[in-house]
Order: C-alpha cells, then structure tokens, then sequence
C-alpha cells in the first residue's frame, strides 16, 4: 500500500489505496510524514505498489441529453427550455466543435446575447489549462460566468451560431447542466443521445441523385466561395462511409452540402444516399476514432474505429496506472505486449472531422497529384485478396516519390512559410489518413497484421504509418505560425502528441525497431512529455510510451535483435522528464516513481545483455558515453542531458535512489566500457 500526494486537476489531493478503487482522503500531516518514512524504508526491501484498484469507471449516466446541432449557415440559433432546479445559479455545457472564440452566443430568458469565450468561460481539466476555445481539444466542458438562471422555474435557453472561420458550419451542445453556489452539478449525468438519420421514407430516386451527386457535382470551397475541381468522394471514404460510420445527421451532411455551394434539397439527397449504405454505425462525429478503453481489443473489428467514446477520457493520467500494472505494483517483461487499446488515457484523441483534409490536392497541386490518385484508384479495384496488400504498398510509395519529387517541390514551398503551402502539405497528410482508413475498412485490412508483416504481430495492425506523418510535426514546418485553431505552440504540440498515440495503438509497437517505422519513438516520447509544459501531469503515459519502445527491441528474427537506442529507451530522458525542467513526478510518492523506473530499467539491463552490445542498435548517431547532439559537428567534451551519461548524473542530482543509479551506469559500463563510470 501507497499514497501519491500532490495537486490534480480537481486540487490538492492525497491518494491512499483500497482493494477497489483509488478514493480521496485527507491524512493529518503528521502522519503522513510517519506514513512516508515508513514507506521509504519499505522500498528498500520490496517493490513499492500504487494500488490494487481495479480501475476507473465512468459515472453512470441515467439522464439523457438530445444532441442540439447548431449547424448551417452563421445566425442558426435553436432555443430549448430547462427546468431549474433550487439553489442552481450557474450553466454548465459540454460542447463540441467551439474551436474558436465567440463562434456561439447564448441567451437566457430572452436577455441580451452573449458571446462565448475564454474570457467568460471556466473550463474543466484539462481544457483548463490548454487555452479553451481555440486551444486544441475538440470537446470542451465549461461554467458560462456571464449569464444568470432564476431558479425553481423553466428557463428559456438560445444558442446561435455567429460566424464562419471559413471552414466551420457550426457546434454541438452535448450536455447541459446547471449548478449551485458551490459549482456542483445539480442533474445527473447524462449521455448525449441523437438522431442518427432517416430510418424510414428515403426514396429510390432520391439515393440515385444523392449518388450521382457525392461523385459527380461541382462544389465551392463555401458558400460563396471559388469553383473546386475535388468532389465530394475525393475528401471523405469514396463511397461515403464516414459519413455513416461515425453517424453524422442528415442535417450535418445537408448543411455541409450546402457550404460547398449545392442547394439544401440536393444536400438531403446526398444525405439519402449516404443512409442508405448497408453498413453499421457505431460511432459519433464527436467520439474520437479509435479512443482507447477497457474491452477495445474485443469489440468485433467492424466496431473497433469508433473507438471506447468520450466517457472513456480519464479525468486525471495518473489513473491510467491501474489499467496498466492492475495489481499495484510495476512489473514490466519486454517479450509481451502492452495492450494500448485497452488503457484509457486522459487526452482525447482527433474527432473525425480533424481527420478531414481543408483542401485537396486536386485543388492545390493540380494534375501534379494524378499519379497518386490513379494508384489508389488500383487499390481499390484490386479483386485479388492476395494482391490488396501488394497495392496498398504500391500506393503508399507512390505518394511518397511523389512528396519528394520535382513536381512538387515541397521543401521549398514551405521553408517560405506560406499559410498556403503549409495547409496544402497538411491536407495531403490528412487526405492520406483517410483514404487509408477508408481502403483498410473497406478492402477489410485492419485484422489481417499478421499479413502486413514478416514478423508476429497483433491482427489489428494497420499497414502504414500515415497516422504517424499525419501530424503537425510532420506537416507544418512553423510550431509557433500555423493555421491551425489559435496558431499556437500549445496547439501544434498536443496535436502532435494525440496523432502519435493514435499511430501506436493502430500499430502497438509490432515488437521491432525500424527507424521510425511505423512510430519515430522519440517523438512520441518528446510530445507526451511536452504536455508537463502546459500544466498536464502524463506520468503513466511517458511510462506507457517509454515500455513500449522497449517492446520495440524483442523481435529477434533468425539471431539478429533490433535492439534501441540509448537516446530514446535506455536513458530515461523522457521518463524522467529532464527536457521540462522536472516537471514529472512531483505530485507521486517517490518510492511509487522509483519502483515505475526500476523496472523498466532491469527489464532494458536483462535485455540489452541478452541481446549482446554488438546487437545495440545505433540509429541516432550516438557518440562517446550516448551522447545525442544532433550534429554533425565534433563529440561535445561534457555530457549532455539528453546522452545516457548526462542523465545518470541529472537522475542522481534530482532523488533518483542509489540502486537505480548503479542499475544505469552497469548499463554504461556494458555499453560503453572505455568510459569511466565511476566518477558517478
């Protein structure tokens, strides 16, 4: 038994554990102190355990909430009316799509309008701290400060679109609540229910001419805007199949319809048709693709997309270790697999509509693009089970020749910092991420792993990394000048970071180190811990990211290991979180952090002498004693952090315990042999 202390989201908190679930309690500070040295002297002796909880539920939500879509053109407003309770002074939301400031304005009992943003606004974590509206989450909850209810009475409630950052037709309200004095939520939980489109009534002639309309008409890049040469199966799934797998409404598939310049009768008949394919629907235009959770890996396959849903959103990454190490105490065998679909994390991953290119490349490379369409185009035509694999390859290297090839001349492009060019290039990536989901679902490739690949692997393994160069650090050069919500650092790490994971659990390690395929393990390292910048404690998800990168060293076909680099498994550098100051870890009971590090390293230590040092793999250049300075220029004469002895001599200064400290340097001594470790 252990307790992490510190402050959470919800503030300061003490943890101590209980059979089933982690439960907050307060101790005296007197004997929390006893209780710690307690602790301590117990780790010197036997491995320190967080809980043996069996993990965090979502609350029971037996209220229901109809959906509103405030969808279509600026000024659409819906007014609903709520009963509210005694004491309530305070609305609540939860809304989807409010990615930009003042986008929604609301009105109570007929009052003036308000328009929604950061300034009257308090979001809950962790939107909180990652700059609310305009910040990088799709979903936000939020108390709306500039509006008042009246009590034990019905309230009318409006809601209105404002305006279009070009792109946008709108937001979702997903939940309302109200609270009291004290901001506590005086309904229940709900669960965001809606019509998910036609049923009944949908005329022949109608899905013909929605058909023929998804294929064949001209749009506009708006309302008003220019002719595109893309349609609409060039964006979404060819046939439509997002659309209805993610249950987007007649209404939303209408009114984007009418965006791209089609009436709003031909947009119902494109909604016609889209009802009409003969395939389930299982997710929401707001329940983030793939989300992990307990019971993703079972799901049947066809279910697997729409992901675990928004409940499944851990409210405090901490929570993640009871999925993780189920019984408390950190174990970690490299040989198995981490089963990342099944552990929720607390950070949502993109929604569908991030997954969606701004513009085609039809429309910003022109005939350019050809080849690469034309392959695809064979992709799907291919009859041949055997063969679909084959081109799907064929296609994935022909747009990649074609990225780096003379026609297009990218790196030129954006080194000038054009808004323009860097949304071209982010939209390809975008465009390559859902044609590859669209053939994977369709061609019935996302449990044939073990196909894909010349080594064992999980059957739910995709067959490219697109997920992966999807994300803002691989598409947009400029982290601090972007187009992409409010254009911030903040925005463009999260974003990086939720694409990375995305690509991990499509691919869950596979037990082999490639360079960089299908995961560049340091950069999913990097970007989880470049959440501590923003206020966001990712301790169990650094420990996840940095296990499964050991897990990336096992594979040993016919003799040979992979093996990792000291730089992005060994050292500990993201673990530890040397690169945010020591951010990490300082909400947990050290000997709980110790026993997570402990492990993790023994396990490296066994591996890589297993393995044999001629077997170390050495993809980043490392130099004397893992040093990594990412330059071409001479070794520096004193170690760096980010080398394996600099961070011996960080986790030293910074209450790393003795042992783990010799485990690291027996490492350096084994690799290295020529340095002097003892000066440590």
């Amino acid at each position: 038994m252990s307790f992490i202390k510190g402050s959470g989201p919800n503030g300061p908190r003490q943890w101590l554990s209980t059979s089933r679930n982690v439960m907050k309690i307060r101790i005296p500070a007197r004997m929390a102190a006893i209780l710690g040295k307690m602790a301590c002297l117990m780790a010197l002796f036997v491995a320190v355990p967080r809980s043996s909880a069996a993990g965090w539920v979502p609350p029971v939500t037996p209220r229901k909430f109809s959906v509103l879509e405030l969808l279509g053109v600026p000024g659409t407003s819906v007014t609903i009316g709520v009963q509210v309770p005694s004491g309530g002074t305070t609305l609540w939301l939860k809304a989807h799509g409010l990615n930009y400031q003042n986008k929604a304005s609301i009105r109570v009992n007929g009052g003036e309008w308000v328009a929604l943003n950061n300034t009257n606004c308090v979001f809950d974590y962790p939107g909180d701290r990652l700059s609310g509206m305009g910040g990088p989450l799709d979903t936000l909850s939020f108390r709306v400060t500039g509006v008042s209810l009246v009590p034990r009475r019905a309230n009318t409630i409006s809601f209105r679109f404002n305006f279009t950052d070009g792109v946008s037709i709108g937001y979702r309200i997903l939940d309302l609540n109200i609270l009291n004095s004290s901001n506590r939520r005086l309904l229940p939980e709900a669960q965001p229910v809606f019509v998910r489109g036609r049923t009944s009534g949908i005329s022949a002639t109608d899905i013909a001419a929605g058909s023929n309309l998804w294929y064949n008409a001209n749009l506009r890049l708006n309302w008003i805007g220019d002719s595109m040469n893309a349609k609409c199966a060039d964006c979404h799934a060819d046939n439509g199949a997002d659309l209805k797998y993610f249950s987007y409404s007649d209404k939303a598939i209408s009114e984007r319809a009418r965006f791209h310049g089609l009436t709003l009768t031909q947009g119902r008949q494109i909604a016609a048709y889209i009802r009409s394919l003969p395939l389930n629907n299982p997710g929401t235009p707001w329940d983030p693709p793939y989300q992990p959770g307990p019971g993703q890996d079972a799901k049947p396959v066809a279910d697997f997309a729409a992901g675990a849903g928004l409940q499944w959103v851990l409210p405090d990454d901490s929570l993640s270790f009871d999925y993780l190490f189920p019984d408390g105490t950190p174990q970690v065998n490299f040989t198995n697999t981490v089963n990342v679909r099944d552990i929720p994390i607390a950070m949502p991953l993109p929604d569908w509509n991030s997954w969606l290119p701004r513009v085609h490349p039809k429309d910003s490379y022109g005939p350019d693009f050809q080849p690469v369409y034309d392959a695809l185009r064979f992709v799907r035509d291919e009859p041949d089970i055997t063969q679909q694999l084959v081109r799907f390859n064929e296609w994935q290297v022909n747009l990649w020749n074609w990225s780096v090839g003379p026609a297009t001349q990218l790196p030129l492009e954006l080194r000038d910092g054009s808004m323009t060019a860097m949304t071209a290039w982010w939209s390809v990536g975008r465009w390559r991420s859902v044609k590859s989901w669209d053939v994977i679902k369709t061609k019935g490739l996302e449990d044939r792993g073990q196909e894909m690949f010349d080594w064992p692997v999980h059957p739910k393994s995709w067959p490219t990394h697109s997920v992966f160069i999807s994300a803002p650090h691989y598409t947009i050069t400029n982290p601090d000048a972007h187009f992409l919500r409010n254009g911030s650092r903040q925005v463009w790490d999260i974003l990086s970071h939720q694409w990375y994971w995305l690509q991990m659990i499509l691919n869950d390690a596979n037990h082999r180190h490639l360079e960089g395929f299908p995961i560049d393990w340091p950069y999913l390292q990097a970007f989880t811990s470049s959440q501590y910048a923003y206020g966001l404690g990712v301790e169990a998800q650094a420990t996840i990211a940095s296990i499964k990168v050991g897990e990336s060293s096992t594979y040993n076909p016919q003799g040979r290991w992979d093996g990792v680099t000291a730089y992005s498994g060994v050292s500990m550098e993201w673990l530890w979180n040397t690169s945010w100051g020591n951010l990490a870890w300082k909400d947990y009971d050290p000997q709980f952090r110790d026993a997570v590090v402990r492990a993790i390293l023994s396990e490296h230590k066994r591996m890589i002498q297993l393995a044999g040092r001629e077997h170390f793999r050495d993809t980043m250049q490392e130099i004397f004693e893992g040093e990594s300075d990412n330059s071409n220029g001479p070794p520096r004469s004193l170690p760096l952090i980010r080398s394996f002895a600099g961070n011996i001599q960080f986790l030293k200064d910074h209450g790393a315990a003795p042992d783990i400290v010799e485990m690291m340097k027996d490492i350096g001594q084994y690799l290295w042999p020529a340095a002097d470790w003892s000066r440590f």
